[in-house]
């Protein structure tokens, strides 16, 4: 590998890198396993870990000034992408180790027998503890398979702690009834490791395959089909319920999703999970609900919290506020997966502050890529360093698990904005800051589409179509010319198309002429006017209105975009539509199409649909179910 000359190696990612400490005096270079916990355990190969300290064909790459050595000891951490050689390696197994199989979800797989042989019998925990293996039988029994050791950083450690916190909670409450049994394959210079061994098992309460026991380790792993194909996925686990029947195979996302909630781990309980948290969306975007009816969760319901219990600040112990009071008022949920958008809120935190406005931020922790203490003062030494001053939510497993179910955490650090005394509520106020600013206080899309509203419907036909005093008119397909004040007082839609057909609005333009008749037929002042979406010249609009039955919009291109910028809102894509104004003059529906393809004729004269039309605009597809 080439060594940059300023010893410093760019491409590390921040979340997929090992931690590297130089110890000059002790001369080991030490590499961070997964569980991070106090391990003298050296790595076994050496690392170059700068161009100043590579010696060619010299073995020892440390230092041997004794300043250096006083300035290096002083814990000075150097990254070094180690990534490669682990993501290379992949599992290999003797062609003499069977398949023990095949497996099958919905069918019988005698798990017991694969757990054991004749030369044993039993499963060990980390503190020494044998367990029958015959003992399990009646229970639901979660079989992890890992390919180790483990970087402290990598995503399969990621997967190891959503295990371990799904597990933990799940023993304490069902001991009787569910198990969990680690199964380590060795990567190829540990092979023979059992420090390796003993330090990932370390960071397991539960039960595993004994290190010695390889041969068994290694059918059960290939069994599983641990492999080249799904190491990445950081761990292959096998699920069956009491009859030893499988309900899961190679499926670890939903422990990340779920954690203690997935039991009894079926199909038809992820499933209540899913609705449960579809439906808890919709409570809490609730500017979906037109009907008004308010039923926004409070904290108490999202936190699992009575209203008297406390929060504190995580800059001030010291410092409580009950969650009662806390309802009161307009927080903010931080829904913390990458920190990534901490700065951002605390901008917006600060602005609000400046600015006279309420705006209480909650700090929830998603853990769910590396250790919780890790992550929690990595986030702290954040929170620190810009002087955040905002309440936090003590960890709860279930509870993180379940706020990252209803905002998604998935696409990253999640806002969830809740109204004074659960007045409204909204999932995405992460997007409605980054799109629209500090206007868009109280940072909901209800606020937004509030605003947008009263925009458009200031809007009128006349204050569309007008160019100018002298050119106020549109023009027949004869190019006669039609003054706009014989449009006023009608049904008119607005047809925004290209002026060439093309496969895009081909469909749009065959609606039209099918409607066109019907709807003159119903009121006899409807009028059509069409208005280019494309670059445009007056003689290509007169070629085109040739073959419409309708009036058209004659100026050229920069007039006709000024128009469609005043019907589309500055966030959203402009594309052909139907645009219709009441006989007031007033915008009906810039979605006139849509109305006409569900409801018929009946559709017409259009009733006001901007709110439902802006609100359903906003609504993220991630919400269906």
């Amino acid at each position: 590998m080439t060594i940059p000359e300023n010893g410093v190696f760019n491409n590390i990612s921040a979340l997929n890198r090992i931690d590297i400490e130089l110890a000059a005096v002790s001369q080991d270079v030490k590499l961070e396993l997964f569980p991070s916990l106090p391990s003298e355990y050296p790595i076994r190969k050496r690392v170059c870990l700068s161009s100043e300290w590579a010696r060619s064909g010299d073995d020892d790459l440390l230092p041997q000034d004794d300043e250096e050595s006083r300035v290096t000891s002083a814990r000075v951490r150097y990254l070094y992408s180690l990534q490669q050689p682990f993501e290379d390696e992949i599992p290999e197994y003797s062609n003499n180790i069977p398949v023990f199989g095949p497996i099958e979800k919905g069918k019988s797989f005698d798990v017991i027998s694969m757990l054991s042989n004749s030369s044993r019998d039993f499963l060990v925990r980390n503190n020494g503890d044998r367990v029958l293996v015959e003992s399990l039988r009646g229970k639901y029994l979660l079989i992890c398979c890992y390919f180790v050791p483990i970087p402290t950083e990598s995503y399969a450690a990621g997967t190891c702690l959503d295990l371990i916190y799904t597990y933990s909670q799940l023993y304490r409450e069902r001991s009787d009834e569910f198990e969990m049994i680690m199964v380590a394959k060795m990567r190829s210079d540990w092979v023979h490791d059992d420090v390796a061994f003993n330090h990932f098992f370390s960071a397991f309460p539960c039960l595993a395959v004994p290190f010695w026991d390889s041969y068994s380790r290694d059918l059960i792993c290939k069994s599983l089909e641990l492999n080249e194909e799904t190491t990445w996925l950081g761990t292959i686990t096998l699920i069956v319920d009491p009859e030893q029947i499988v309900l899961k195979h190679l499926h670890h996302e939903f422990f990340r999703h779920y954690g203690s909630c997935s039991f009894p781990f079926t199909d038809a309980r992820l499933n209540q999970l899913e609705r449960e948290a579809y439906e808890m969306r919709l409570r809490i975007n609730n500017y979906e609900d037109h009907n008004n009816n308010n039923n926004t969760p409070s904290l108490e319901e999202l936190f699992c919290l009575n209203p008297s219990d406390y929060l504190r600040k995580c800059d001030d112990y010291d410092e409580l506020v009950s969650v009662l009071d806390l309802n009161k008022k307009l927080v903010g949920l931080y829904i913390c997966l990458d920190g990534k958008f901490l700065t951002t809120l605390n901008f917006f935190h600060k602005k609000c502050i400046a600015k006279g406005l309420e705006f209480e931020i909650v700090l929830v922790y998603l853990p769910f890529e590396g250790d919780i203490h890790w992550f929690q003062n990595r986030v702290k030494v954040a929170l620190a360093r810009d002087q955040i001053s905002w309440w936090v939510l003590p960890f709860d497993d279930t509870v993180s698990r379940k706020l990252s179910r209803f905002c998604h955490s998935s696409l990253g650090d999640r806002v969830m904005i809740l109204g004074p005394n659960s007045s409204f509520g909204d999932t995405m106020g992460k997007e409605v800051m980054s799109h629209f600013g500090i206007g868009a206080y109280p940072f909901t899309r209800q606020s937004i589409v509030d605003r947008k509203l009263a925009k458009l419907r200031a809007l009128t036909l006349e204050s569309v179509l007008m160019v100018s005093d002298e050119h106020n008119y549109v023009v027949n397909k004869d190019g006669d010319r039609v003054p706009m004040d014989n449009l006023l007082g009608r049904n008119i839609i607005l047809y925004i198309d290209y002026t060439y057909l093309t496969s895009i609005c081909d469909d749009l333009y065959d609606e039209l002429i099918d409607w066109y008749p019907k709807l003159k037929a119903k009121d006899p002042d409807f009028e059509v006017v069409f208005v280019a979406f494309d670059e445009n010249t007056t003689g290509e609009i007169d070629e085109r209105l040739r073959v419409m039955p309708w009036l058209a919009f004659p100026f050229p291109s920069v007039h006709s975009r000024r128009v469609i910028d005043k019907l589309f809102l500055e966030w959203e894509d402009k594309y052909p539509a139907f645009i219709a104004f009441g006989k007031d003059g007033r915008l009906r529906s810039r979605h006139a199409e849509q109305h006409l393809s569900l409801n018929g004729i009946d559709a017409f004269p259009f009733n006001d649909h901007l709110c439902h039309e802006l609100s359903a605009g906003f609504s993220p597809v991630y919400t269906s179910y």
